[in-house]
Order: C-alpha cells, then sequence, then structure tokens
C-alpha cells in the first residue's frame, strides 16, 4: 500500500515538473532576450503618492515582469524586466528593452508589495496587455495612511429582516461587504484610510425590498481610537 502512494506521489510530482518544464520553455519562447526586430526600448516610470497629501512614498520597492496564468499555480510562469525602489520623491524610472511580441501571449505587471503601515486605493499593480509608450510613462498609485476602526452594531429595533447589509468604502473605487455577521460580540474591527472620510452605507432587506437604510461617514485618524455605532 506504502509503495502504490509513494508510486502515486511520484507520477504527480513528475507531471508537475514537466509542465513546468514546458510553461519554462513557452515563456522563453515568446519573452526572448531581445534579440529580434520588434524589440523597443521602452520607460517604464510613475510614482507613489500618499493621499491627501500628494507626500512621495520614497524607498519602496517596484518590480516590473511578463506573466501569463501558470497552467501549474504552483509554479507562475514570469521573467523580471526591472526592479529597483522609488527614491525620495516616491519616483520611479526604468528604462529598458522588451520585445512587444511577448504582450501576444504575456501581460506586463508591474507591482508594489503590501506597505505595512499604508492602504491602496485600488490595487497594488498595473497589468498592461498591450505596449502603450504613453501609458508606461504615467503609471501612478495611490496610497494612504492606515487607520483602525471600530463600528459597534447594536440590535434596537423590533422589526423583521431577511438579511442586513452594507459597505465602506475611502475611495471610489474600493468597497467592501460588511454586516453583523461578521462581528464578534456586535463589535466589527476594520482597516480604512486616515485623514478622508470613511463613508458607511448599510441597508435592511425583506422580500428582497430594502425596508431601512443607514447612511454614516467620519473621518479616521491613524493613531486614533475611531468609532462608529450602527443600531438597527
Amino acid at each position: 500500500m506504502n509503495t502504490n502512494i509513494l508510486k502515486i506521489k511520484a507520477i504527480v510530482l513528475f507531471l508537475i515538473v514537466s509542465a513546468f518544464s514546458c510553461e519554462k520553455e513557452d515563456m522563453e519562447k515568446y519573452v526572448p532576450d531581445c534579440k529580434t526586430g520588434s524589440c523597443v526600448n521602452a520607460n517604464i516610470k510613475g510614482s507613489l503618492r500618499i493621499n491627501p497629501t500628494g507626500e512621495g512614498l520614497r524607498n519602496v520597492p517596484v518590480e516590473v515582469y511578463f506573466s501569463d496564468s501558470p497552467k501549474v499555480p504552483l509554479f507562475p510562469t514570469e521573467r523580471k524586466v526591472a526592479s529597483g525602489k522609488t527614491n525620495k520623491n516616491g519616483e520611479f524610472d526604468f528604462k529598458v528593452t522588451i520585445d512587444t511580441k511577448s504582450f501576444e501571449n504575456f501581460h506586463l505587471i508591474v507591482k508594489i508589495p503590501e506597505q505595512k503601515n499604508y492602504i491602496t486605493a485600488s490595487e497594488n499593480f498595473r497589468k498592461f496587455d498591450s505596449y502603450c509608450e504613453n501609458a508606461l510613462k504615467n503609471i501612478n498609485f495611490r496610497f494612504y495612511k492606515k487607520a483602525s476602526l471600530t463600528i459597534n452594531f447594536k440590535r434596537t429595533q423590533t422589526d423583521v429582516f431577511d438579511d442586513f447589509s452594507g459597505d465602506y468604502r475611502y475611495d471610489n473605487n474600493h468597497r467592501i461587504l460588511l454586516s453583523p455577521k461578521y462581528a464578534t460580540n456586535g463589535i466589527l474591527q476594520i482597516e480604512t484610510a486616515a485623514d478622508v472620510y470613511t463613508i458607511i452605507q448599510m441597508w435592511k432587506y425583506l422580500n428582497h425590498e430594502i425596508t431601512f437604510e443607514f447612511v454614516d461617514s467620519l473621518i479616521c485618524k491613524r493613531n486614533d481610537n475611531n468609532v462608529i455605532n450602527i443600531n438597527y
């Protein structure tokens, strides 16, 4: 029995390694080291800014690489194009040579790692499906200082409802689902952006119709005890 299990594991490992080898060969085929006529001198340039002040986020790593959707999730197929850190003004500027044919099978990704004390306005990466000179020279990331917000849910009404849920946002493109069912003893702790309004909206539903709406907002501070109460 143990022998059979070992054989199965060996076969699985062989298949994974084989698939990875094929992925690697594909990557080398479609992302060459720029020896063809389709290569261009690209300027990959942008900045990391802290909202709402516009201050630059300095000394932050920036990575640029080609990647596809891996056939084997454990072995993503990537080739690094450039890497470095933002300068004292929060700017990065890479001058590299890339093969534009690579975009036929791969994406060019510019990625910023998660920052411990900051929260993003949207995603911490940009993905390009084609070569666009102007777009690659204007890659701007927006961050906020991170703040903590405590939401106190308290049941004070006697009405009947099927669901009570909502969301909060600190940026027009950033919404996260909220519900008392995620709270512990009625208390829900969330991360949000400091120094700008966090808007919270909640709705009660009965038979798929809204029977109650709650909307409130507050400006959270980085090291303050920020609290909002929701009676429902």
